[in-house]
């Protein structure tokens, strides 16, 4: 088979005139059952989300690296002429320093947006902490802005780390004595005193996770300046693109275009927007904004996964009809296109996407907007970045000067600001969803109750509307039917004797501690190296230390659970059974049976149903981090769970694994 991703060669008739169509195929019905059997042996680290997990500090190095290629690369004229920037970025040594008065006029800037961006982060993580302690769950951008103000409020205050962290242990007991909504749904009721052991551990799993995430958002610093050189050279490359009697450089158009991320693409993109892009890339424009978003980002992220094998593979070894699948999932044009004008295109997109290093998100909105113009590639990255929202410009620019260590409070304080109003109008958008659905639903209701009492002559009308409600019933999974699958994986995993979600967190956590550090070893062998002095924020090093004691005790709170699980009953002899990540679908009907969660064997069967759509090999078992991930996933979702969003999400799960592995 291909190695390419696959797509449908159908084109849908509203489509044909723009000669490219996008819409992802599924992989199972295109690839064999023997095939899938392989699935299981795939290490996966995949997670269902939309973002690149990246930290700050990663970014940072990755940045270092591209300018080292770069200076590799160039002649004695360019390096000279690199070397010059360098310098001017490390804290322009060479250029006279500002009078005393102009300084301290600078430094009281400075503290004033300081205690601005410090009082606002304040108010923002009030409101959404007092959120958590009601019970309410927040949506994938509250989260986002959660640990975004935390990481400033300890970057603004390092001593709070020492405070804050420990006491937040010692409390804990208060805290789920006051909020009991705290605890997770599934662990409010039991008495037992094991499960009650879980429920904590499974808490304090969760207070390390944020922690480590909040650690991952803290940039590191800079030792001298505070002011971004390359952010000044975006404001004034973004002046000169806006003025049409100014002409920018190509060099400029690339280097500034990359730092247009697909985040920060899509989470400035209204719903409307958000919609009409998963349309055109033939996705399901349904659900949350996060969902939509979620649709997205997997598919970009395919795309570049997909660059990088057409690379390996060479354009010329393609055949016509993978050539063809190629271009029409980039929004090139396929029809009335000469085979060598497919390969030139194509080779133009993988000179920008992995040479150049721009953003898939870019690329695709420049070929659609500028479809009917014959425009080089730089000028259509020029009128694409002049039509994208402010918050990306915002958020572009205050990326650059993160990653070179120099944090503008002024410009954070914007893009808070920004991050606030869409979270309030996505929230306002969610409930308004929310009223309509039950509208819809009381008047279909409404109208079947009638129907029963009409004459034979309206038995049609009760029996059509009577099977789209209980089709719809049928198909799809509430939040609580979501809960109920939650509770009976923990059942199962106390009967195998083993923690399986806890277990799959705490790996999560020491590969991320882990890979931080390798990080931090590679800053500091760039700053030997005559490169910018970047070092590990106060806050950053003490924050980092304190996960890693809080790593250390929950892996002896957990080997001491785990031991008091097999301590209570005899070990079953495992050589019968699958591996230790694999859960067998039976064992969660059983333990779902048992609970008195649920009365209603239909209610069951749909959640049975749930689970065989994510059986791919149909050998009885699913994965117990797909579950896991699929449930935290759809439990931020507030409409009810389809089908094919399952089956989507698990398809590219099943890609991307695949394509990680084929590298």
């Amino acid at each position: 088979h291909s190695h390419t991703v696959f797509f449908d060669s159908r084109i849908p008739r509203e489509m044909q005139k723009h000669h490219f169509i996008t819409r992802v195929d599924l992989l199972p019905h295109l690839l064999s059952n023997h095939f899938f059997a392989t699935f299981r042996l795939l290490n996966t680290n995949s997670s269902v989300d939309q973002r690149d997990h990246s930290s700050k500090v990663e970014q940072t190095v990755k940045v270092l690296k591209e300018t080292e290629h770069a200076k590799s690369k160039c002649d004695e004229q360019n390096k000279n002429a690199i070397n010059s920037i360098a310098e001017s970025q490390s804290g322009a040594v060479e250029k006279p320093k500002p009078s005393l008065i102009i300084r301290i006029r600078n430094e009281l800037i400075r503290y004033y947006h300081g205690f601005r961006l410090l009082f606002f982060d304040i108010k923002v993580l009030h409101r959404l902490v007092w959120r958590v302690f009601k019970g309410e769950t927040l949506t994938d951008r509250e989260h986002r802005q959660m640990v975004r103000t935390v990481a400033d409020i300890f970057r603004l205050v390092p001593f709070l780390v020492f405070i804050i962290v420990p006491f937040s242990g010692f409390l804990f007991p208060v805290f789920v004595k006051l909020f009991p909504n705290m605890l997770p749904s599934t662990f409010q009721h039991d008495a037992d005193k094991e499960t009650k052991a879980k429920a904590e551990l499974k808490l304090k799993i969760d207070m390390a996770k944020f922690l480590q995430q909040t650690l991952n958002e803290m940039a590191l610093k800079a030792k001298r300046g505070f002011h971004s050189q390359t952010a000044k050279e975006f404001e004034i490359f973004l002046e000169k693109i806006r003025k049409s009697d100014t002409e920018s450089t190509n060099e400029d158009i690339f280097k500034f275009s990359k730092f247009f991320k697909d985040d920060f693409v899509l989470n400035s993109f209204s719903r409307s927007q958000l919609i009409s892009l998963c349309m055109l890339l033939e996705l399901k424009p349904t659900g949350t904004n996060d969902f939509l978003r979620f649709q997205l980002q997997y598919l970009l992220r395919l795309l570049k996964a997909d660059d990088k094998i057409i690379q390996e593979k060479r354009i010329e070894n393609l055949s016509i009809s993978e050539l063809q699948r190629a271009c029409r999932a980039r929004c090139l044009l396929t029809l009335g296109v000469s085979e060598d004008q497919m390969k030139s295109q194509l080779q133009q997109w993988l000179e920008l996407s992995l040479n150049k290093d721009i953003p898939t998100s870019l690329l695709i909105m420049s070929h659609v907007l500028n479809l009917s113009e014959d425009l080089s590639p730089e000028k259509q990255l020029k009128a694409t970045i002049l039509s994208l929202p402010d918050s990306a410009i915002m958020a572009a620019k205050y990326h650059i000067s993160e990653t070179e260590g120099r944090i503008d409070y002024k410009t954070k304080i914007e893009l808070i600001k920004k991050e606030e109003e869409a979270i309030i109008k996505e929230r306002t958008e969610l409930e308004t969803v929310a009223k309509t659905l039950k509208e819809k639903l009381e008047a279909t209701v409404s109208i079947l109750n009638k129907t029963r009492t009409i004459k034979d002559e309206k038995k049609d009308l009760d029996v059509k509307l009577k099977d789209e409600v209980e089709e719809e019933t049928k198909v799809s999974l509430s939040k609580e039917d979501l809960l109920t699958l939650e509770s009976a994986l923990d059942e199962v995993s106390k009967e195998k004797y083993e923690l399986l979600l806890e277990k799959e967190g705490l790996q999560e956590i020491k590969k991320e501690m882990k890979n931080y550090k390798e990080d931090i070893d590679e800053i500091k062998q760039f700053s030997s190296k005559e490169k910018p002095d970047l070092r590990e924020t106060k806050a950053a090093i003490r924050l980092r230390k304190r996960v890693e004691i809080m790593v250390q005790g929950l892996d002896k709170l957990y080997s001491k659970l785990r031991y008091s699980f097999q301590q209570t009953k005899e070990r079953k002899d495992l050589a019968e059974e699958k591996a230790d990540d694999l859960v067998n679908i039976k064992d969660l009907y059983e333990a779902m049976k048992i609970s008195q969660k649920v009365g209603d064997e239909t209610k069951l069967q749909k959640v049975i149903d749930f689970l065989e759509i994510m059986d791919i090999d149909k050998d009885g078992y699913v994965k117990v981090k797909h579950v896991k991930k699929l449930i935290e996933y759809l439990e931020k979702e507030t409409n009810e769970v389809y089908p094919s969003q399952t089956q989507h999400i698990i398809n590219e799960m099943m890609k991307e694994e695949i394509k990680e592995k084929s590298k």
